[in-house]
């Protein structure tokens, strides 16, 4: 069964992953009861405090998101802009001085 599940990962490139975590886990079973409960306690503590930090890095990278739309969206409009000045032209160009009769009479 764990010789599946080590083919498995290395068909997905994830072996090194596959690996270190057995390694943890025989080490985790290895430890004495009361190690594991002070180890489980300070992962808990670790988590809490790295929760603010999640919680910061969402704020910048939503801003960031944010900074990057509007960047695009000024963007995409001068293009638009450019086109359509250029397209003016163009047709401008071609029609000369020829007046082409409005469909709508």
């Amino acid at each position: 069964m764990l010789r599946d599940v080590f083919v498995a990962s290395i068909d997905k490139g994830q072996f090194p992953i596959a690996a270190v975590s057995v390694i943890c886990l025989a080490m985790i079973i290895k430890m004495p009861d009361q190690e594991v409960a002070r180890l489980v306690y300070r992962l808990l503590d670790e988590a809490r405090s790295f929760c603010s930090l999640g919680w910061d890095l969402s704020m910048v990278i939503a801003a960031g998101g944010y900074r990057h739309s509007q960047s695009l969206r000024r963007h995409c409009a001068a293009e638009l802009a450019r086109v359509t000045s250029e397209r003016n032209n163009l047709q401008k160009q071609a029609l000369g001085s020829h007046r082409i009769r409005s469909s709508e009479t």
